[in-house]
């Protein structure tokens, strides 16, 4: 392991950017120890304050880390990897915020609205972490930092949201407009929700009572079949023969319904859900439509958000990015920022993955109009509302679909049970 060279001597301070450093090798191959992960806040020698993490084997050697690349060392403390088990729920959180917004509001200092919040709540988990959010305020941390120290527990870019509000002079403004995009993201994964939960509730009716015919109707008719002693029509012959097969398909299928929460929770915790999710879900051709206006509807309230806070249009594009986490978008933003780095205008950036021309042209005409927060918001409720109008297309088609699949199947199972029966009737005549 080589030794990182010095930090850049200018870092922008409203970006409170997280230098990471690893410690020199000596350490870990003499002792073989695992290195830890330490937060700190520090000073570089042109007095900016700086935050991030660094790893070493203890917290001795991450000063002394620190120290070597000439930063003087404010606050050092043991990043704890257990932090994400007290995850803050998603209504858990839109309650503390829409209340810490209308405290601050009101005139209320940021930190005793904190221990306010903290003292009335009746869930533990929120109650501990946003009392750790006001002891740091204590300990003289700033408020942005106190959150994004707390990333495990609270939502994805919160601390830098606060950040901006703060910066912006407007923190009440900044939480109000938080609390909307959370609302706006809750409808979203709502409509999502009705889309994808119909199909699958129909899918796994259907695969029950597949299940349920062929581990105990067909069995009956394949011993009745087995006297006739005559050869089988070939549809009956193969839904006989399914009855070696069928029983564990369906039952796969069903198991997987009633296992996919727990298997979905388990993608989420290794972060790949928004791989799976461009990946499999966009490309279909019913759910996708509803999914890609909802990831557009999010981004493009994210933006409005980061800019209303008093960010540029490329810092902007960049955290909507990191926010949604969804790989596609973060492409995107990345053609998007290129092209506004080059001082090329946007449609220079040619078709995108996910955001369509129409998002792309409007941002770059509202931005020279200075009207860019307004048309923003008119391109999220645009798309919000496609997303929702989607949701019914979906079950208008998915619903005929499924019944028609049914009879189809059904009557199949039907038509081959009772073939043999009426040849043998006719032998008889």
């Amino acid at each position: 392991m080589t030794n990182e060279p010095p930090p850049p001597p200018e870092v922008p301070s409203e970006q409170s950017r997280a230098l990471r450093a690893r410690s020199s090798g000596t350490g870990l191959t003499e002792f073989g120890s695992a290195p830890l992960s330490f937060l700190y806040q520090a000073q570089t020698h042109s007095g900016q304050t700086i935050t991030g993490s660094i790893e070493a084997v203890d917290l001795a050697a991450a000063r002394a880390l620190l120290e070597s690349m000439q930063l003087t060392v404010m606050d050092l403390q043991r990043d704890q990897p257990t932090k994400r088990r007290g995850t803050v729920g998603e209504s858990e959180f839109l309650l503390f915020n829409q209340q810490l917004a209308y405290l601050t509001q009101a005139g209320l200092p940021v930190e005793s609205g904190l221990r306010l919040i903290a003292a009335e709540t009746r869930r533990p988990g929120l109650s501990r972490a946003v009392q750790g959010v006001a002891d740091d305020l204590a300990r003289g941390k700033p408020l942005g930092e106190a959150f994004e120290s707390r990333r495990g527990q609270f939502p994805r870019l919160y601390g830098r949201l606060i950040d901006a509000g703060v910066a912006a002079g407007n923190l009440p403004g900044m939480l109000f407009n938080i609390g909307r995009h959370l609302e706006l993201v809750s409808r979203l994964r709502g409509a999502v929700m009705r889309a994808v939960a119909y199909p699958a509730f129909v899918l796994g009716a259907l695969a029950l009572v597949l299940g349920f015919l062929s581990v105990y109707v067909l069995p009956q008719f394949k011993e009745i079949f087995t006297e006739f002693d005559a050869p089988l029509p070939n549809l009956t012959q193969f839904v006989i023969n399914s009855t070696v097969w069928a029983p564990w398909v369906f039952g796969s299928i069903v198991a997987l319904l009633l296992l996919w929460p727990v298997l979905w929770r388990g993608v989420q915790l290794a972060g790949m859900d928004t791989v799976v999710a461009d990946g499999f879900a966009l490309p279909l051709p019913l759910i996708g439509p509803v999914l890609r206006h909802g990831l557009i509807a999010r981004w493009c309230d994210t933006v409005r958000l980061c800019v209303e806070g008093g960010l540029d249009l490329p810092r902007a594009i960049d955290l909507a990015g990191d926010a949604i986490g969804s790989p596609s978008l973060k492409q995107d933003g990345r053609r998007m920022q290129k092209c506004l780095g080059e001082g090329n205008d946007l449609p220079s950036c040619g078709r995108l993955s996910v955001i369509p021309p129409t998002v792309v042209t409007t941002i770059d005409l509202a931005a020279r109009q200075n009207q860019l927060a307004s048309a923003l918001d008119a391109a999220t409720e645009l798309h919000r509302q496609q997303a929702e109008s989607r949701v019914g297309t979906v079950n208008a088609v998915l619903l005929p679909a499924m019944i028609v699949l049914l009879g189809l199947i059904v009557g199949g199972i039907v038509i081959a049970l009772f073939l043999p029966m009426l040849a043998l009737m006719n032998s008889v005549m």
